[in-house]
Formats: structure tokens, sequence, C-alpha cells
């Protein structure tokens, strides 16, 4: 699992904010870890009403770890939903909008069997998503392969097709 990002964001972050996240990432990776002091770290961030672009990567942070480490999915659901919602409004946090889209829609497709709720999700972020190519590319495959654990091998074409139009507009070969 990838480490909590502690330079998140711009310099000028607030000081509980950084303390907040680095203690977060010291209990989580440390030996053993302490996944419950982590998820109370990150948790404690909200008593502080941080700005949306913090307040959706915390939302991010705790429903992977939340969906990594405790049984209840739909806590760490809720959270990804979070992020996912106050993302889509928020700019310049591309990483936090397409992370959240592709593991929520992992969730509702392989966790939840809810792959209804997964489309419009991937849609979204696939429409959001064309300037930045590895995203773009990233959830087009993502929505292919949903296609295809259903059976709709025709959808799950054009999602390759239109995948292939887009990495050789972008010029990635190796994509494509």
């Amino acid at each position: 699992m990838a480490g909590i990002n502690i330079s998140a964001g711009s310099s000028q972050e607030q000081p509980w904010y950084v303390a907040l996240l680095g203690l977060a990432e010291h209990f989580r990776t440390s030996n053993p870890q302490n996944i419950r002091l982590c998820i109370h770290c990150l948790q404690s961030i909200f008593n502080f009403s941080p700005p949306p672009h913090i307040e959706a990567r915390t939302h991010l942070q705790l429903g992977t770890i939340l969906l990594t480490h405790a049984k209840n999915i739909d806590i760490a659901r809720s959270h990804l939903e979070k992020a996912w919602t106050i993302s889509s409004t928020v700019p310049h946090i591309d990483d936090v909008r397409f992370e959240s889209a592709s593991i929520l829609s992992q969730v509702y497709s392989e966790k939840q069997n809810q792959p209804q709720h997964a489309k419009p999700i991937l849609l979204k972020a696939i429409e959001l998503s064309q300037q930045a190519p590895y995203w773009h590319c990233r959830l087009l495959f993502q929505l292919a392969q949903l296609h295809t654990a259903e059976k709709d091998w025709l959808a799950a074409m054009n999602m390759m097709g239109i995948g292939a139009d887009y990495a050789l507009s972008v010029r990635s070969e190796y994509t494509r």
C-alpha cells in the first residue's frame, strides 16, 4: 500500500496538518503497525475544519486504509465517496479525484457486486480526465475490465478502442 502523502498540496500547509499526517504515517509504518492510531490521527484532521483539498485527500487516505485493514467496507466506501464528491468540485487535485474514482468503482464492482454504481463514476472520471493521460487510460481500461467481467464484449472492445485512439493522440505508443 502506498504511504500517506505528507507533501500533499502546497508547501504552506498548516503545521497541524503536517504533524497529524506525519504521526499517521509513523503509526502505519511502525513495527508492528498501529492502524487504529493511524486512523485516529487522520480522523483528527476533520476537527480543524480543513480546506476542501485537505478534506478530500484525508477522506481518500482514510478510505484506502480502512479498505485494506478493516472489515467494514461500508465505512471505507463512505470515505471514498466523500473524497470523490469533494474532489470533483475542487480544482488542481486530479490525483485525489481520479484515484478516489478508481478505488470507489473497484469497491462497488468487486467487493459489493454493484457494477451499476461503478459505471457512472468511471464514466464521469473518464470525462474529467482527458487532460491527464495516465488516469484517462487507466480509467478507460478499468471500465473495459468491468464490461469484460459482465461479458459485455462489445462495450469492452469499444472502451479498448477509445483507449487505443486516445493513446495514439497523446503519442503513447506503449499504451496503445
